[in-house]
């Protein structure tokens, strides 16, 4: 009985270091020093360490060519899908389920908080989904994330 106890813990202890060795090999995308940007590096059809085109994210130059006097009206403009409030998800916590707005890192409300930052001076607006910015900034953004960068 106790060898049968061993060969299933040596069992165990082989899938447990096949497991750490295959975290370990995985590679993760390159990202820039910016928590909020990332990079492709020797995507095809782009050259290494350009911004990627994606639909998550406002540009500069897109925010340059629009005519929106705030961050409100920039997103309902150029990506009206960030706008998709999931509503209160709780009796108890009424937020919860609602799109949380970070400007240059730090909490700053909910959609209606766009309509009071300018657009002159937004670098980027970017929009983490629930499972994206709950793994960034944990429980309570089940409605996801518009994140605003204003500055350099």
């Amino acid at each position: 009985m106790p060898s049968r106890i061993l060969r299933q813990l040596a069992v165990l202890a082989v899938l447990a270091a096949a497991g750490a060795a295959a975290c370990a090999t995985r590679q993760r995308p390159a990202t820039s020093s910016d928590p909020v940007t990332s990079t492709a590096a020797g995507a095809p059809g782009q050259a290494a360490g350009r911004p990627q085109s994606r639909r998550d994210v406002i540009t500069r130059d897109e925010i340059a060519r629009s005519t929106a006097a705030n961050a409100l009206e920039l997103v309902r403009q150029l990506r009206p899908s960030f706008l998709s409030d999931r509503g209160p998800q709780s009796f108890q916590n009424q937020d919860a389920g609602r799109v949380i707005v970070y400007l240059n890192g730090t909490k700053y409300g909910f959609l209606d908080s766009l309509s009071q930052i300018p657009t002159v001076g937004i670098t980027e607006i970017r929009h983490f989904s629930a499972t994206e910015a709950t793994q960034r900034w944990g429980i309570g953004h089940s409605g996801g994330v518009i994140y605003v960068t204003v500055g350099s």
